[in-house]
């Protein structure tokens, strides 16, 4: 185990393990090779975030180096080869690689610098253990401290390398923990410290199937191991020699364990914290106007300014699992998935209970008044058969109701009415009419524009953008857009907020097996094609007012489309989120 400032990394097998600081659990399944792989250590990012080295071993032998950041962003660096798990040695906050010519530091900025000709086997903090030889191939173990420069020389006849395996430099890089094959030959691994001065003052069984996993402590007085079957863990102490157990009786099986080291210290978090900073993987152009509340797993929810780079937390109620709706009314936010929901005043952070009094079932869609959505009622199954309620309020507080027979819900239009589809048209569908959207395929949508595509009896097929207000259409052409996959009953991505507010750019699904993504943004003003990730389902498009900007989720993640640049950004810093929506002027999060 690999433990950094914001987050620890446990390889499993081949699946790796991401514990982030906010209490997140992120899984990485296959991140490792068919024949296993090593986590090395940890770098800070220019953004703030930890990345986690480690190497992955495919079925030929060959490693290679990866790099995986916090939100599971997994990125092969330069090095590969047999021998990289002995090119490559740990080192918190850094990396220290053995390559031609010397021992290399590899700074966070990915710049590499040679601090030794010779080769390095163990490395800690800012010291390293390494064997120098000079040109008639005299040579030495020698303790590197890369922060003063001091080169300390260690006596050959105290540490010996032959049979040692797992070296653990300690902290101040005057002894060494290793692991060698016991005395005996069948008694497996034995964990000593080696003082540089006073030669092996301790040591403690290993287990007698695998080297027993160590680790110095902060002030590098001991080292800690997994006890013999992993029930519980033994400190070694380095100055007595003697050994002590611990966590017996509170862990049954200890699969590994980590120690965080004072470069890996972060001020305790608030019970309540305040606005915390987020950061965007790409530089986006400010101000992009967009102003989101955000879900995330369990009982988070955060107010997020992305112009001010920041997220202010809060706990509300857990919702479990389902597809989480959000809805926005002044400062009042409503959240429902499946059958029931709360309420959240946010100026204030408290919480109105509805006494456990299902709403409607889900799903809900934006209504036509502020603070209103449309609730399918009981009778749902007979056709369209929803009532117009008060958000934040019970839902014995009834509304308008909308029923239209024989029809499939589509979701929302975008304009306070519901799609739906009817005899093979598509409908918009309101309280006061009915309108019929178009009669061939739906591809996008937002307020009073629609991508269409219409075949007449030809086969010729077109595409076409239909104001509904005026009526007027205009032919598109564009290769992505061709290949549009339609909206259907079936699918639950997403329809409106597909288009632009300014009707220049549409969001589609493509059916063109060599695309890069199935999904994509075309700006119809420029002709750039700009490949997505997947929206999640059930979830938003939102733009700004100038359709400059999209923020969306996908696989749990925050993106912003930045129009301006054709780039897409994950937002940073912001945990796992299910669920966003918009706030308005009116919304003050205190």
């Amino acid at each position: 185990m690999v433990v950094a400032p914001d987050a620890a990394a446990l390889l499993d097998g081949n699946d790796l393990h991401i514990f982030q600081r906010d209490g997140m659990l992120l899984e990485i399944d296959d991140v490792a090779g068919n024949t296993g792989g090593f986590l090395r250590g940890w770098t800070v990012a220019d953004d703030g975030t930890t990345r986690f080295q480690m190497i992955s071993y495919g079925e030929s032998g060959d490693g290679v180096e990866l790099e995986i950041d916090v939100f599971g962003t997994v990125t092969p660096t330069t090095g590969s080869g047999t021998d990289l798990a002995y090119d490559f040695v740990r080192s918190s906050g850094g990396r220290i690689l053995n390559d031609t010519g010397g021992v290399y530091r590899i700074g966070d900025d990915g710049a590499a610098v040679r601090v030794s000709t010779g080769r390095a086997f163990a490395a800690n903090g800012s010291h390293v253990l390494a064997r120098e030889c000079d040109d008639a191939r005299v040579c030495e173990l020698v303790v590197l401290d890369l922060d003063s420069g001091e080169r300390r020389v260690v006596p050959t006849d105290e540490v010996e390398l032959d049979n040692l395996y797992s070296l653990d430099l300690a902290p101040d890089g005057t002894a060494v923990a290793v692991d060698r094959d016991g005395d005996d030959g069948v008694s497996g691994f034995v964990k000593e410290i080696i003082d540089f001065d006073l030669g092996v003052v301790g040591s403690m069984p290993g287990s007698p199937m695998f080297t027993s996993g160590s680790s110095w402590t902060a002030d590098g007085g001991g080292v800690i191991g997994r006890r013999r079957g992993g029930g519980g863990l033994v400190y070694l102490d380095r100055e007595t020699g003697t050994t002590a157990d611990f966590g017996v009786d509170l862990f049954d099986n200890i699969v590994d364990f980590g120690v965080r080291y004072p470069d890996a210290e972060l001020p305790p978090q608030s019970s309540d914290p305040a606005a915390r900073a987020i950061t965007l993987s790409e530089a986006v152009t400010v101000p992009t106007g967009l102003d989101l509340v955000v879900l995330g797993e369990g009982d988070r929810m955060a107010h997020v300014d992305l112009d001010g780079r920041t997220a202010t937390p809060w706990s509300v109620p857990d919702l479990g699992a389902g597809f989480p709706e959000i809805h926005v009314n002044g400062p009042q936010v409503t959240v429902a998935a499946a059958s029931t929901g709360f309420t959240s005043v946010l100026g204030e952070a408290t919480q109105i209970d509805t006494d456990g009094t299902p709403l409607p079932g889900a799903p809900r869609f934006t209504g036509p008044l502020a603070g209103t959505v449309w609730a399918p009622t009981d009778d749902a199954a007979a056709g369209i058969d929803h009532r117009l309620v008060v958000i934040g309020q019970l839902p014995a507080i009834d509304g308008p109701e909308l029923s239209v027979p024989n029809a499939t819900l589509l979701g929302s239009d975008g304009d306070g009415g519901l799609l739906a589809s009817i005899g093979g048209d598509i409908f918009a569908v309101t309280t006061k009419a009915s309108s019929r959207l178009t009669s061939g395929e739906l591809l996008a949508l937002n307020g009073n524009v629609v991508l269409e595509r219409v075949c007449p009896e030809a086969l010729a097929c077109a595409v076409y953008l239909v104001d509904r207000t005026t009526g007027n259409s205009t032919s598109i052409s564009a290769s992505p857009i061709d290949d549009a996959v339609p909206h259907r009953p079936e699918r639950l991505v997403p329809v409106a907020g597909t288009i632009s507010p300014d009707a220049t750019a549409v969001v589609i699904e493509t059916s063109d097996p060599s695309a890069a993504t199935p999904w994509a943004v075309v700006d119809l003003r420029s002709q750039t094609v700009t490949s997505l990730p997947p929206p999640d389902l059930r979830q938003p498009m939102l733009w700004n007012e100038l359709g400059t900007y999209l923020a969306f989720l996908s696989e749990g993640n925050l993106y912003v489309y930045d129009r301006t640049n054709a780039r897409v950004s994950r937002v940073q810093g912001l945990g796992s989120a299910r669920a966003i929506a918009a706030v308005g002027d009116d919304f003050v999060a205190e």
